[in-house]
């Protein structure tokens, strides 16, 4: 079977490989993501492919308009590549309300090729024009969707949309981040993810320091990047038990892990965000 994948976070190396290890079961994968991206904290990300992938890469130009929101981005040649591929199927990686979704659900109905779609959004949200018309078409042209969690799905069905939901969760090399125990006098807790304070990165500070005087052997690893980066640092200046080592590219982030007896990942729920699922515990939980 010829599949398709559509995944502007393909864009790092480390979410190529749940498709090159699809490719060498025996199925024939393209895949699509931009040619660079640029992260609002972690700066610029330029076209790399795995070593050894067992896909066809296809890095295009993705135009992301000024306001640079994840969801409004789209693709240079994305019709020729679509027609020279000729897929039996289309695996968007994208939300349904995207103007990513709507590129390739709409090449997908024009050349006749059925794709189903991948949606992490766990929060019931009603869009403006043209946002909501996208996610109708969407929801109206797929053969069916892809869940990150039942909490996930369950927004899916209170939308109305009635075909039928898999649950696939994130998928995670077992073997990279396979973390051995550590051996050392001093607990090390950590925090692994954005710098923001819906994360609960200060309420994670502020437990860990009224830990401290009761337990002076804790030590703490902060890794990430984020809006709320500069008021971290001013929080913690005078620390000296906690290390902020800054961000890490993903491929590396399993030598962070692997310095942690305890890693902690809090949260803060709000009106339009809540945490989905956490990668990191998966990752740092092996």
């Amino acid at each position: 079977m010829k599949v398709l994948v559509v995944d502007h976070s393909c864009v790092v190396v480390e979410n190529q490989k749940v498709w090159s290890k699809l490719g060498g079961k025996g199925m024939e994968v393209h895949l699509i993501f931009p040619s660079s991206w640029k992260e609002m904290h972690t700066g610029k990300k330029k076209e790399n492919v795995l070593e050894g992938a067992k896909f066809a890469s296809h890095p295009l130009k993705a135009i992301v308009p000024p306001f640079k929101d994840i969801h409004t981005h789209f693709y240079i040649k994305a019709k020729k590549v679509v027609n020279e591929i000729k897929p039996q199927l289309i695996f968007i990686d994208e939300e349904p309300y995207s103007i990513s979704a709507f590129q390739f659900s709409f090449l997908s109905n024009r050349f006749n090729i059925p794709f189903i779609f991948y949606t992490k959004q766990n929060i019931f949200k009603k869009y403006p024009p043209p946002f909501s018309f996208i996610e109708k078409f969407v929801f109206r042209k797929s053969k069916g969707a892809i869940a990150l969690t039942d909490e996930v799905k369950d927004v899916l069905i209170k939308k109305g949309f009635e075909k039928k939901i898999f649950i696939i969760p994130h998928g995670v090399d077992e073997e990279e981040f396979k973390i051995a125990k550590r051996n050392g006098k001093e607990v090390v807790i950590g925090y692994v993810g954005r710098i923001w304070k819906d994360k609960g990165i200060f309420d994670f500070i502020n437990a860990v320091v009224s830990l401290k005087d009761d337990f002076p052997e804790i030590k703490v690893i902060i890794a990430g990047r984020g809006p709320d980066e500069r008021k971290m640092k001013e929080l913690i200046s005078d620390r000296n038990f906690i290390n902020y080592i800054g961000g890490i590219p993903h491929e590396e982030i399993h030598r962070v892990y692997s310095q942690m007896d305890i890693l902690v990942l809090p949260s803060r729920t709000t009106k339009n965000w809540k945490e989905q699922l956490g990668r990191v515990l998966i990752e740092g939980g092996m």
